[in-house]
């Protein structure tokens, strides 16, 4: 978080006249509206519980005995070099300190980070589970200081996944150690596909009740995404039907290149590109604009169109509905906590198709120990069939701040000790 500097900070001192000097602890703190500090009053080495406290001006913030608490929200127009608290005392010489007073920056939000898990798949497919970091991000193209009153804002959302995660612990569980799950996901499997999409956004209308605002306005944008893996990484190894199974003429009328061979292999296209996208449609937000830095809930509708739906290429129509939600938690210290949630869901309009499945067996040998294992895609027996993408897809999913989990790390991290004893003898 941002801050301005309300006042410098100085700390001075006293010269003694005699042997000992008096002097306060601490003698420079900075602090943020509505923290206060608590001081303490020394002659030479000796605490001294009977020296009085002195704020100068006296009209910002209030001090008691030894606590000094800062105002909040803190004034505005006040100009104020420093705030100095004098202590004084019959048996040293009086002291000073002086207070930072600092004040929280007043420009609106304009981005998120959020880590958690999400459920994505297809129509009609497996889904597999993935830890992801998503960032999204807002800037006015004006000198407004707040989204809701901007005219024209560009925009940005990028969305890394990791490598599918298998999650097998109960809700309850995996709840209660969500950020702690999260971090064991190791650092060569967190970025293994990505999605991201750029544009600008015409608001339309700002809607004002009490200390909401709701804008609506009209959204345009292109992106784009992939995989980070090669296509011989996830390739998926069969048997081709014996010529006596019900399967084989299905089979042989979908790919007649392979029924010469003893399997079959179903493999992503070697893309030389991300997959392309663009689209224009709506988008809804909420603020508070009490909580500044809160994130706001987000539903976005656009038609446009997708290479990683319909089959690789730009062609027929593709509805997008995304939709972000900070749901309140509770407050910590005065600040609300969220949990996030979100789903997106991409559909081709056109005429859906309904052909009949293969129930395909899965492809092993025997290795040296007798044990199945699979096939290898480059085994001669293998005929490689590309399979292009092109099914109607969704992503759910829960995250938390990514900010905040990060310094939930740290502060594990630093309270670790760093040389844990040494364990006791076994008798």
């Amino acid at each position: 978080m941002r801050y301005d500097a309300l006042m410098l900070v100085t700390f001075s001192a006293m010269l003694a006249h005699g042997a000992d000097q008096l002097t306060i602890l601490p003698g420079a703190p900075t602090l943020r509206p509505g923290e206060q500090v608590t001081f303490t009053v020394k002659c030479g080495s000796t605490v001294l519980t009977d020296a009085k406290l002195a704020a100068a001006p006296a009209g910002v913030g209030s001090l008691n005995s030894m606590t000094y608490t800062a105002p909040k929200p803190l004034p505005n127009g006040v100009v104020v070099g420093e705030i100095v608290v004098t202590a004084t005392s019959d048996k040293c010489p009086a002291a000073t300190a002086t207070i930072t007073l600092l004040r929280e920056d007043q420009r609106g939000w304009e981005a998120r980070a959020v880590m958690g898990y999400h459920q994505a798949g297809a129509s009609s497919t497996d889904f597999t589970q993935n830890v992801f970091f998503d960032f999204f991000v807002v800037r006015a193209l004006s000198s407004h200081t707040d989204i809701w009153d901007s005219r024209w804002n560009l925009w940005g959302d990028v969305r890394v996944a990791s490598a599918p995660q298998q999650v097998t612990t109960s809700v309850a569980e995996f709840a209660a150690s969500f950020g702690e799950t999260i971090g064991k996901v190791k650092v060569n499997e967190m970025a293994q596909s990505a999605d991201y999409q750029t544009g600008i956004e015409l608001r339309m209308h700002t809607y004002r009740a009490g200390d909401v605002r709701r804008t609506v306005g009209i959204v345009a944008w292109a992106g784009g995404e992939g995989t980070f893996q090669a296509p011989a990484r996830r390739i998926s190894v069969f048997e081709v039907p014996a010529k006596t199974s019900a399967q084989y003429p299905l089979f042989a009328s979908r790919y007649p290149s392979a029924v010469a061979f003893p399997y079959v292999g179903f493999a992503p296209p070697d893309r030389d590109r991300f997959f392309r996208s663009y689209g224009a449609g709506f988008r809804y937000m909420a603020f508070d604009s009490r909580a500044r830095y809160a994130p706001p809930s987000v539903y976005t509708v656009t038609f446009g169109q997708d290479e990683a739906i319909t089959g690789g290429a730009l062609r027929s129509v593709v509805w997008k509905a995304d939709v972000f939600y900070p749901l309140p938690l509770g407050k910590d210290n005065g600040r609300w906590n969220f949990l996030f949630l979100f789903g997106t869901v991409n559909m081709r309009l056109s005429r859906a198709t309904n052909p009949t499945p293969l129930i395909l067996k899965a492809a092993t040998k025997k290795d040296s120990n007798g044990n199945d294992v699979p096939i290898p895609g480059f085994d001669p027996g293998v005929a490689i069939i590309t399979v292009p993408s092109n099914r109607d897809t969704y992503r759910i999913g829960v995250g938390i701040d990514f900010v905040n989990l990060l310094n939930s790390w740290r502060a594990k991290t630093n309270s670790a000790p760093a040389n844990p004893p040494p364990a006791a003898p076994k008798n």
